[in-house]
């Protein structure tokens, strides 16, 4: 073997074990990184969060106003009936006044 074909195929070697090594070195660290983003919260995960929990508040808010708003509608149309009643009742009860004080009068004018 001359000394050139010697350092060819050293070099065929150490390109060989080069690339197993940078595969085997890749594989590892792609293990690595996987971990590590596992573990990193990022910027997104926290806005998408925030987005996400905003959005439900949001709606349990709706929620609760549109609960209230029916109860607080139903108590204005019962104070509307409470005033309407009133109303009647007062009138009901005036006819009835004035109808007996003109019995009474008419009991005078005998």
């Amino acid at each position: 073997m001359t000394k050139e074909e010697f350092y060819s195929r050293l070099e065929a070697y150490v390109k060989e074990i080069s690339i197993g090594y940078a595969q085997e070195l890749r594989a590892i660290s792609e293990d690595l990184l996987k971990e590590v983003k596992d573990k990193v919260i990022d910027k997104e995960e926290i806005d998408h969060f925030i987005r996400k929990h905003t959005e439900r508040f949001k709606e349990q808010m709706h929620s609760v106003i549109e609960d209230i708003k029916e109860e607080i509608e139903s108590a204005q149309q019962n104070d509307e009936l409470l005033e309407h009643t009133c109303d009647k009742l007062n009138l009901s009860f005036k006819e009835i006044f004035q109808a007996l004080v003109e019995k009474l009068k008419s009991l005078v004018k005998k």
